[in-house]
């Protein structure tokens, strides 16, 4: 959790909590910093190491009996400070009026806009009880007992809709020390800071084509489905192998006059999934661009495999290889020159 010192949020400060010891004097502050010092730190773990977005849950399904008004179903989130958010039970939406940061209707929609539909953090005191020694702070008969731990729906006009999240590290290499290397400088980075408004989007809606987007909004991925994400990707890269690979050996990027052959033979090398070489394949190269004409194959020593290839007309000119048992292909590129 942040604070604020000198007008400038701080992202992080040195938790205090309780030292217990006979004869302590527990009092409403040491009571207060007892229940601080477990639920700051645990909105610390949850920004820095889960994330922001919906856990589970808190579908949106239109009210088929109005337009514009929409059910959220119970669910869990976590804003950007790390607060959970609970939805208890199913609760309505109206996506017609347009509210500010703390929910107040402030007017309809305007024609033709995309709203977005979120939820943030509040809390509500309830439950009053007689205070039995009155203080500063409470002068009155009475004081809330409890603080339950609430949320608002917030409905404002959308930005532009998220790009499809992509490899935010290209080139890593996936060694250990390759990817170490790779991640060290994310690691190092400035920790993320806390936003001003730290709701979580639910959905986002366009009026005026009856249009509700739900794919856009942020989401939480628990280790239980990280680890059958994984177990997916581990099971279609085993798909994509096959019992046969095959690998680029040589021969791309040459150039030869049209109607000649290129000065080197074009190779690629099968492997079975341990690297040892695959012999007796059989494995096609096809003109894919150009109308040029690849030869009869050649297999040599290795589980290597090469064709000469006949340039076509003048231009761009695309060869590919391919074999049964591996949906893994090997594309070629020539030119070829008047």
């Amino acid at each position: 959790m942040s604070s604020v010192a000198n007008g400038i949020t701080v992202l992080f400060e040195n938790l205090e909590r309780n030292n217990y010891f006979y004869g302590k004097m527990l009092d409403v502050g040491n009571l207060k910093l007892e229940q601080s010092y477990f639920v700051r730190k645990r909105w610390l773990l949850n920004r820095l190491v889960t994330g922001a977005g919906v856990a589970c849950g808190l579908n949106v399904t239109a009210d088929p009996a109005a337009a514009g008004q929409f059910f959220l179903s119970p669910g869990l989130a976590i804003d950007a400070c790390g607060r959970e958010i609970i939805v208890a039970e199913t609760t309505s939406i109206d996506a017609t009026q347009l509210t500010d940061d703390k929910g107040t209707v402030t007017g309809p929609v305007p024609a033709g806009k995309t709203v977005e539909i979120s939820i943030a953090y509040s809390e509500v005191k309830r439950s009053p009880v007689p205070v039995l020694v009155a203080d500063c702070d409470h002068p009155g008969n009475c004081t809330p007992d409890l603080i339950r731990e609430d949320f608002k729906i917030l409905v404002r006009e959308a930005g532009d809709a998220p790009a499809p999240r992509a490899c935010p590290i290209p080139g890593a290499v996936f060694t250990p020390g390759g990817l170490n290397a790779a991640l060290e400088p994310w690691i190092a980075a400035d920790c993320a800071p806390v936003p001003a408004l730290a709701a979580v989007a639910v959905a986002r809606y366009t009026a005026s084509t009856d249009t509700l987007d739900l794919l856009s909004r942020p989401m939480v991925f628990g280790n239980e489905l990280l680890y059958g994400l994984i177990c997916c990707l581990a099971d279609r890269v085993a798909q994509l192998a096959g019992a046969v690979q095959l690998l680029y050996l040589s021969g791309d990027g040459q150039s030869a006059k049209t109607g000649t052959d290129l000065a080197q033979p074009v190779r690629v090398h099968a492997v079975d999934q341990t690297g040892n070489p695959v012999t007796g394949l059989t494995v096609q190269f096809s003109v894919t661009a150009g109308g040029g004409s690849a030869a009869a194959v050649t297999e040599t020593p290795g589980g290597i495999y090469e064709t000469t290839w006949t340039m076509g007309p003048p231009g761009p000119q695309g060869l590919t290889a391919k074999t049964a048992g591996s949906t893994l292909t090997v594309q070629f590129e020539a030119v070829s020159l008047p």
